[in-house]
């Protein structure tokens, strides 16, 4: 426990300005686990017996044995308990690696013992049964072309018309990760018809199951043909006056974070489930503490500006974040949570510094190791990268990742983008940048990679003491092919703020456009300011060099003790949402740029739209001079 302890006394410690990177590139497989739990049905259960307490022993032969010796009596209930233990001791076994988790064949073999008590019993399986057997089969994954899973389907589809409504939500979840055939499409269509019919009979206003059930259903299937019985469900919740339980509340929360069309009336449930879980918070487990930060990480790296303003509520993810930490969640859960505050654009140091204290301890201090502990630990980084904070543990993380042997073992895009998240915390990992300049990767293929490596070279470039690998001339040659290439497509946003800067500067003059530097940088606009803060005519004459037609920003002829600001309209999703920063290897833009002497005025595009004609002008005038007097 010293890490945690150290990482609570470090909590209130000076914070640096950081942030980074693009999305993730590595995946945490612990939301897998959280979206399993939340399809479960309670099942129309039997009393508890003696033979319910056999099938609930954590050693499959028992289990199988108690099966066969009461296959005559055994009935629904009896079969759900057995497979219950069986996943549980399938997943023991894969933790064990004593079982191939790469062989569909091997989950199927498994569990064919009780599959065939399945298929024989398969009429007397009621719709609730059906489904949690189908629910527990996705949970290890078993192939859809498994007969007993097909046959569960039709045996489903035979009987939709006693199917409760509150079921069709669950259903349609679980067949949606089955990969589509005839028969998933089938289900699929037969499910949105009975869907109308039980919506007109079997829906109770006044039954907050049956309105989360579906709402469920609908937030999936709804289009246009459709969007009246959304917009019904979505009133009727409105209109809801009885209590709103945690569970439900985080089951509409997830319906609403799916939804596409979002009706009147929709973001007041937003703030009443929000207002529900946060009154009932300690109440909450890690998983769906989990679960409720990644639906809104889904939800808000794919939604618009004016649709991500209505579903972020940083107050509320605050909140969620102190609850992990509070709770000492572990280390795959607060890597979990990283991974997605990292979409969401959400910066919390707070749980960077836990998941610090935790990786250390769990590594570091006690020397083990663990299953996808390189896996987890480039997530750190990426996270660490995206926020740009080190904390009193990162030296001793440091120190491992430069003897690790193991990460150089990943394929080139994966490193690229760990060399840049290194780059990021001022770490120089030598042996993986000479692997990635001594391939012959072709960049070029992949435009984010080359935007990558771009940023790696500039970072290197500007770093006086830096003595290690660089790139190939024909590297450098393909950067400076990309970087002429994008500067052609630039042209629109440099229009929306030359206006104003010519308006505020004096004259054009004392503005000029389209730039790059000798190290690639893209430079929308660039203004020289004497050392009383007043404008300096720019001359272009001679800025062009003899080999290309790129104006370079090294070629300027700047007057004694004056100053070069550029200005950026950079795009909103390179800062975040809650501070205002630039994220991580964005903000290398920033810093190789004042590395070589120019001062940045780097500007949220989303931000400057909001900003009123009028008041534009004296919001950049305002910017640029606070630029000339800071060091």
């Amino acid at each position: 426990m010293l890490a945690k302890r150290l990482f609570r006394l470090s909590i209130s410690l000076r914070r640096s300005n950081i942030l980074t990177q693009q999305v993730l590139a590595y995946h945490v497989t612990h939301i897998e686990k959280i979206k399993d739990n939340r399809s479960s049905l309670p099942f129309e259960n039997a009393n508890v017996d003696e033979l319910m307490s056999e099938l609930k022993s954590r050693f499959p032969s028992k289990v199988l044995v108690t099966l066969e010796a009461n296959k005559n009596i055994i009935k629904g209930p009896h079969i759900i308990v057995a497979l219950q233990s069986l996943v549980k001791s399938y997943k023991r076994e894969i933790s064990n690696k004593s079982i191939k988790t790469t062989d569909p064949s091997d989950r199927h073999a498994f569990l064919k013992p009780i599959c065939d008590i399945i298929d024989s019993r398969i009429d007397q399986l009621t719709n609730s049964e059906a489904i949690e057997i189908l629910s527990l089969f996705a949970k290890i994954k078993i192939p859809f072309s498994v007969g007993t899973v097909q046959l569960i389907l039709k045996h489903i589809c035979n009987n939709l018309n006693d199917m409760s409504l509150i079921y069709f939500g669950t259903l349609s979840l679980i067949i949606r990760r089955m990969p589509q055939s005839p028969l998933i499409k089938g289900v699929q269509k037969a499910l949105e018809k009975k869907f109308v019919v039980k919506l007109s009979i079997d829906f109770d206003e006044n039954n907050i199951t049956y309105l989360e059930s579906a709402l469920s259903f609908i937030s999936y299937h709804a289009n246009g043909k459709n969007y009246q019985l959304l917009e019904h469900v979505i009133q009727s919740l409105e209109n809801y006056k009885g209590d709103i339980s945690l569970k439900s509340s985080i089951l509409i929360l997830e319906s609403l974070c799916n939804m596409r069309y979002h009706p009147k009336g929709w973001l007041d449930i937003l703030h009443r489930v929000e207002d529900v879980i946060l009154n009932n918070i300690k109440e909450l487990n890690v998983n769906q503490v989990n679960f409720i930060i990644y639906i809104l990480s889904e939800r808000l790296k794919s939604a618009d500006i004016l649709l991500a303003k209505e579903f972020y509520n940083p107050d509320f993810i605050d909140r969620l974040i102190q609850k992990l930490i509070s709770d000492d969640v572990g280390l795959n859960s607060a890597l979990s949570a990283i991974k997605c505050l990292c979409f969401i654009r959400h910066e919390s140091k707070e749980l960077l510094n836990y998941t610090f204290a935790t990786y250390f301890e769990k590594t570091i201090l006690s020397g083990e190791t663990f299953d996808d502990h390189i896996n987890k630990l480039l997530v750190l980084i990426s996270g660490a990268a995206t926020m740009m904070h080190k904390n009193i543990f990162w030296k001793e993380i440091e120190d491992f990742i430069m003897k690790s042997d193991s990460i150089l073992k990943y394929s080139h895009e994966t490193l690229t983008i760990c060399a840049l998240n290194l780059l990021c915390l001022e770490s120089y990992h030598h042996s993986m940048l000479r692997t990635i300049f001594d391939c012959n990767y072709d960049y070029s293929k992949e435009q984010f990679l080359h935007w990558t490596f771009c940023k790696i070279y500039q970072k290197l470039k500007v770093e006086q003491n830096y003595d290690g690998p660089v790139p190939s001339e024909s590297q450098i040659n393909a950067l400076k092919r990309l970087s002429f290439e994008t500067h052609k497509k630039k042209g629109k946003k440099r229009e929306d703020l030359v206006d104003y800067l010519q308006d505020g500067m004096g004259g054009s003059d004392y503005v000029k456009s389209d730039f790059t530097t000798k190290l690639f940088h893209l430079i929308d606009h660039v203004v020289i300011l004497d050392k009383n803060g007043n404008p300096v005519p720019i001359s272009t004459e001679t800025n062009k060099s003899e080999t290309d037609t790129l104006n370079y920003l090294e070629n300027l002829k700047v007057p004694p003790a004056s100053k070069v600001i550029v200005i950026i309209l950079m795009p909103h999703y390179w800062f975040f949402r809650n501070s205002g920063n630039l994220m991580g290897n964005f903000k290398i833009t920033v810093n190789t740029l004042e590395a070589m002497s120019y001062k940045v005025v780097a500007i949220d595009e989303s931000m400057w739209y909001t900003i009123p004609k009028e008041q534009k002008t004296s919001f950049l005038m305002k910017e640029i001079r606070s630029k000339l007097f800071s060091d």
